[in-house]
């Protein structure tokens, strides 16, 4: 893949440019508490962080109604908007890509509803040309994300990069063979991250620029 004939660049939205991780895991504890179910460790849910909401929560709380539970973690969720926030260098790496004339797009397994919430929170939402969300069909890594935005877009495979921080990102890329840039201050290590061989690794989205410029 040459870098030079990239035209999209997909973005992963949970611990790639939002910090959100811990926020998460409140909330999935909140609702848990709520319910009277066992209440999931930190490292428990961060196993499963990057995965659509429902399966996470049919990993943490088998045998339960997962649908219940969803909507506690989701009523959580909204009700305490203000625990998230934008990485650093985020808007100013979005700036950068727009003005080199590149489309940007965001492939999360947060359902729709949080997504456009968090999005208008932030105030970034005019930079992306398309948004894929874990309900709109098959969430990560199944490819028809990554395939809907590009048929979307009328873009081949080879001319889209997506920017994610775990595995799930990685095989998501592979799987729409799309190739990837892993960001390796979020979920996942580095390590586990280099055995789906992206193209580069960085330590922090403005790196980006560097990478694309």
């Amino acid at each position: 893949m040459k870098l030079k004939d990239i035209k999209l660049i997909i973005f992963d939205w949970d611990g790639t440019l939002i910090e959100s991780t811990g926020f998460a895991c409140e909330c999935i504890q909140r609702a848990a508490v709520e319910l009277s179910l066992p209440v999931p460790t930190i490292k428990q849910i961060r196993e499963v962080i990057g995965l659509s909401t429902i399966e996470q929560l049919k990993l943490l709380f088998p045998n339960t109604n997962v649908n219940v539970v969803f909507e506690a973690v989701r009523r959580h969720y909204l009700n305490n908007p203000c625990n998230e926030c934008l990485l650093d260098g985020v808007v100013e790496t979005l700036e950068y890509l727009r003005n080199k004339k590149l489309t940007l797009a965001i492939a999360s397994n947060k359902n729709r509803i949080g997504l456009e919430a968090s999005l208008a929170r932030t105030k970034i939402i005019d930079f992306f040309a398309a948004i894929r969300c874990g309900d709109d069909g098959f969430p990560k890594p199944h490819a028809a994300m990554l395939l809907g935005i590009l048929e979307e877009l009328t873009l081949p495979p080879s001319a889209a990069l997506m920017v994610g921080d775990t595995t799930y990102d990685m095989e998501l890329a592979r799987n729409a063979e799309v190739g990837a840039v892993a960001v390796c201050c979020g979920l996942h290590s580095k390590e586990r991250l280099l055995e789906y061989s992206p193209i580069a690794c960085i330590d922090e989205i403005k790196q980006l620029r560097d990478l694309l410029g």
